[in-house]
């Protein structure tokens, strides 16, 4: 049951629409102007949004509901609408510009996890929340290993080289600031061993655990690239074979900022390979979408070429789907090795899962923030 409260005096779609408690008499004085339009599955009539307040169309007048201490109120604007119990949660809606109106858009989902990889290949941390710029959620893969020898980005996925970066793990000792210098992250060796990396050690104590000449390096390649091995499974561009690949200038991600992934799409792999443990750490996503229950099968791939609003004030651009690669089958912690998990991606969804995406608009984004598609 929700009933909605007047809880405080604040202005609502304009400095003309305003709310006030004088003594125990509740005033209400509204400009005639736009509102939010949605059409309610229970009553099937038209119900109007103005933040706390909701405005339910009678007649030929509007009516205003307000729950809490106040009763029905009267005013020359409105009439007296007695208070109704409301036996679903208040609608989210998305506003958008019809002629002068605003209308709303049912989300398709919610963010229910936020990740980031501070050193590229090594485990990652999980976030409540994150500051999105166009270089994607702040302070991801910001470091990265560079081998000496050849000047390439470490990468597991070059596992016969790089695999055992996975047995790494690596968080932000300060959390990343918009605007600031990098902070120093904290990484733990697979011996439990821990450096930091502004310590003059670290590069050298990692290059002797992964047995190969390394600098711990911040993203300021002009042209970075790493190699990837690519195993004998069939739907895959090459196979039994290594490859050079670039990455975008003075970054460290393989192709693009930000990484979506559905729990839907889970799901449908975990259904058509179910020996195969699919878990979101496979796959190293940014950004887990929980979709609606009736939403089924790889639902990223509709969103190719459009926008995902998120929250209040994020906006990314739906680039392309994100073709997997060998590392999704590697061990990580209790995941066992897998070649099964890429097989299963390449024959049931054309070796895709999730999708990648640019940044449109930055800003703040958290667990439990809605989505919708434009």
């Amino acid at each position: 049951m929700v009933l909605l409260a007047l809880e405080k005096t604040e202005l609502l779609n304009s400095e003309a629409d305003r709310v006030s408690r004088i003594g125990g008499e509740v005033r209400v004085q509204a400009a005639r102007r736009r509102a939010i339009r949605r059409k309610t599955a229970i009553t099937g009539r038209t119900l109007f949004i103005a933040n706390d307040f909701r405005f339910l169309r009678a007649g030929g007048g509007i009516s205003v509901l307000v729950a809490g201490l106040f009763g029905g109120i009267e005013t020359p604007e409105f009439s007296i609408l007695n208070i109704q119990r409301w036996d679903t949660p208040r609608p989210v809606v998305q506003q958008t510009e019809v002629g002068d109106r605003e209308e709303e858009r049912a989300p398709v989902g919610s963010v229910v996890s936020l990740w980031r990889y501070p050193v590229k290949s090594m485990m990652g941390e999980e976030l409540n929340a994150s500051y999105v710029s166009d270089r994607g959620l702040l302070g991801d893969r910001a470091y990265a290993l560079v081998d000496q020898i050849t000047g390439k980005v470490a990468s597991a996925k070059n596992p016969r080289k790089w695999g055992r970066l996975f047995d790494f793990r690596a968080s932000f000792v300060d959390p990343p600031k918009i605007g600031g210098k990098i902070p120093a992250v904290r990484i733990t060796l697979p011996d439990g061993r821990l450096t930091l990396s502004d310590k003059p050690e670290a590069s050298s104590l990692l290059s002797e655990a992964l047995s190969a000449q390394i600098r711990l390096m911040t993203s300021s390649l002009e042209k970075p690239s790493y190699e990837e091995y690519w195993p004998d499974i069939e739907g895959l561009a090459n196979r039994e074979k290594v490859t050079e690949e670039l990455m975008p200038p003075q970054t460290f991600f393989d192709l693009a900022t930000i990484h979506v992934l559905t729990t839907a799409t889970m799901d449908r792999l975990r259904e058509l390979y179910p020996q195969g443990r699919f878990e979101v750490r496979r796959f190293r996503p940014n950004v887990v979408v929980e979709p609606s229950p009736a939403v089924k099968d790889f639902v990223e791939n509709t969103w190719v070429h459009r926008t995902l609003a998120i929250g209040e004030e994020v906006r990314l651009r739906v680039t392309g789907p994100c073709t997997r690669c060998v590392m999704t089958t590697l061990a990580q912690g209790d995941l066992p090795r897998d070649l099964g998990i890429l097989r299963a991606a390449a024959r049931y969804n054309q070796v895709n899962v999730g999708v990648y995406a640019s940044v449109k608009q930055g800003g703040n984004i958290k667990r439990g923030d809605h989505v919708w598609v434009e």
